[in-house]
């Protein structure tokens, strides 16, 4: 009967747990530690209100600028000013390209970025897109090419880029080959200690949540943690 008891409540535990996973709720159980909030965003929220993000327990937000050799985020110019004087901690990402080299996408991004004195370090978007899942690189040609990027906005802003990316496409491409440089892991259904063993320094926990402050046909905003405090977010993630 003692037995049965102790297995019909692991059960009930798994249920629950796996519920909670399934309804994306699980993983807010996991950052009550990390109490350093952020969201990142693009043309996709519409008019954003940085300063309404700030009083939401928002105290950073990564801004996408930039995606392969030509494109830019139509709203990254009104994002990056309106981010300066808002009080939140501000980035600007870049999404990679599988279809273009390394070298012109990191050139794209820094002429279309800038400088980021004072700013938070820039980052690069590695995931599948598009039918790329099905249709996948090379690992050998895209470890190249994203290493052409990192190495040219490392050496063009003297810090190491942070890399983000999905547990799948992590696993398949990035895992062991850029070990030294942050990463900004995407974990929303399950907690990401469940995912990676390595040092994270962001997680996006969230896809689905609803804040004030912006106008977009999203109304959802990606919500993510930092690994540490505030004071540890300055003294590491910041451009000198």
């Amino acid at each position: 009967m003692k037995k049965r008891y102790i297995l019909a409540s692991i059960l009930l535990v798994f249920i629950i747990v796996f519920s909670l996973a399934e309804s994306k709720k699980l993983n807010n159980f996991f950052i009550q530690d990390y109490y350093v909030h952020g969201v990142d965003v693009s043309h996709y929220q519409g008019e954003i209100n940085m300063s309404t993000l700030k009083t939401q327990n928002i105290d950073f937000v990564y801004i996408k600028a930039t995606e392969g050799s030509k494109s830019t985020d139509e709203k990254f110019k009104e994002n990056w000013e309106n981010s300066q004087n808002s009080g939140l901690y501000a980035g600007a990402y870049h999404f990679f390209s599988f279809d273009s080299d390394g070298l012109t996408q990191a050139n794209h991004y820094i002429e279309t970025v800038g400088e980021l004195h004072g700013n938070l370090i820039p980052a690069v978007d590695v995931e599948y897109y598009a039918n790329k899942q099905s249709n996948p690189p090379s690992k050998q040609e895209l470890l190249k090419q994203l290493t052409i990027f990192i190495t040219t906005v490392e050496k063009y802003y003297g810090v190491k880029p942070m890399i983000y990316s999905t547990p799948r496409f992590y696993y398949r491409y990035i895992h062991g080959a850029f070990d030294d440089y942050p990463l900004w892991i995407r974990s929303v259904n399950y907690p990401v200690h469940a995912i990676s063993a390595r040092q994270w320094t962001l997680w996006q926990y969230n896809d689905e949540e609803i804040l004030d402050g912006y106008t977009g046909t999203e109304k959802h905003i990606d919500k993510n943690v930092f690994h540490g405090d505030l004071k540890k977010l300055t003294t590491t993630l910041l451009v000198p």
